[in-house]
């Protein structure tokens, strides 16, 4: 039987976990536990070896290294110099740089729902990130889009609940959105 406590993937799940259990009335405490756990998480090299592959939404690599039916924690490679279109996920997602650069970009949507296929979006936060930085889409801002600025950008993602099957693709230009199914909602 292996020593659970020298296995670093199950170490920062269960302090994820924990955090949720006892901090839900405290959304601000919950952020900074998660945070802490996937920097400590983050430090740890060769993760990559430790994942299983998964179907991957929009990045050209994703593995598995962490799963049950309410958690995941992820490491998700960036294609180089290729924009994502600003989206939302239907559950939160936070993510700390493992390698690399990235430049990200989180909105929060204005305003109702009036008028399917317009919506505007305000920037919550614009800002290159890079080895051990660390954000949270959350509500009420909880739609990103990002960039991988150099070879190799990679991170290292934690996501509670299951992606909505039915996306919205933003361009914050225009003030619209198109709906796309998703490929792995989990």
């Amino acid at each position: 039987m292996s020593d659970a406590a020298s296995n670093p993937v199950r170490t920062a799940a269960r302090a994820i976990l924990r955090a949720l259990e006892r901090a839900s009335d405290d959304e601000a405490t919950v952020r900074e536990e998660i945070r802490a756990a996937a920097r400590d998480l983050a430090a740890v090299p060769g993760l990559r070896d430790l994942g299983v592959k998964r179907e991957a939404n929009h990045v050209p690599a994703s593995y598995y290294l962490y799963y049950d039916s309410e958690m995941k924690i992820t490491l998700d490679y960036l294609a180089t110099g290729v924009p994502l279109t600003p989206h939302n996920h239907g559950a939160w997602e936070a993510f700390t740089v493992y390698a690399g650069r990235l430049h990200h970009t989180v909105y929060e949507q204005v305003g109702d729902d009036a008028s399917p296929g317009r919506a505007t979006l305000r920037v919550h936060e614009d800002r290159i990130l890079e080895r051990g930085d660390y954000s949270l889409v959350a509500p009420p801002a909880d739609i990103h889009g990002f960039t991988g600025l150099e070879e190799g950008t990679c991170l290292l993602t934690v996501a509670l609940g299951h992606y909505s099957p039915h996306r919205r693709y933003f361009d914050p230009a225009k003030g619209t959105y198109e709906v796309r199914a998703t490929k792995n909602t989990r």
